[in-house]
């Protein structure tokens, strides 16, 4: 059931406050939790973990450079994916409506790789930020639309069905807000912060 309810919340099906109704935490909950099964097979830390959209798989991101997806139900590794990042990943996102085949990863290499699982290929690689991607995200309802943020201040939106093209430090039309700067696009026009 609990899983259910990640899933729902993730995908914005169910409103915060009655989830948290339903998922209340005590201390009595916590004392009782235990590890079930430790998942084995990275070779470096895993900093990242994301439910599937349906949440029957777990994607995990690693200082092994690697993308693995498990069955958290059966404790077994299904895929182990080598995503091409040089560097730390920091951050895993499955792409909402692709049935869990498109997974898109931000590392500490600057570079965002979105990847086509079925096909084990690179669909996309963006190279816009100058510094670690630290976080991405995407909108349940946008499944076209994928958003990082980065150690360089920035944070840029990415239209996958749209090539784009971007080097470090140039001048590039995806940025949303950026924290060196005064202005934050799309709030009016080059509204001062």
């Amino acid at each position: 059931m609990s899983v259910r309810l990640f899933s729902l919340r993730e995908r914005g099906e169910i409103r915060a406050s009655s989830f948290q109704k339903k998922m209340y935490i005590t201390d009595q909950l916590l004392r009782s939790l235990s590890l079930a099964c430790q998942l084995e097979g990275h070779t470096g830390c895993v900093n990242c973990l994301e439910w599937s959209q349906n949440g029957r798989m777990l994607a995990s991101g690693s200082d092994d450079f690697t993308l693995r997806l498990w069955n958290p139900f059966t404790y077994q590794q299904l895929l182990c994916h080598r995503t091409g990042h040089t560097q730390n990943i920091f951050s895993v996102k499955f792409i909402p409506d692709t049935t869990d085949l498109i997974v898109a990863t931000g590392a500490a290499d600057s570079v965002v790789r979105v990847h086509d699982l079925k096909h084990k290929e690179l669909v996309r690689a963006y190279h816009c930020h100058t510094n670690r991607v630290k976080r991405l995200a995407v909108l349940p309802l946008a499944p076209y639309l994928l958003f990082s943020s980065g150690e360089d201040g920035t944070v840029r939106s990415f239209d996958l069905r749209q090539p784009h093209t971007c080097s470090p430090g140039s001048d590039c039309s995806n940025v949303l807000i950026n924290l060196n700067s005064e202005s934050i696009k799309g709030a009016g026009q080059n509204s001062k912060v």
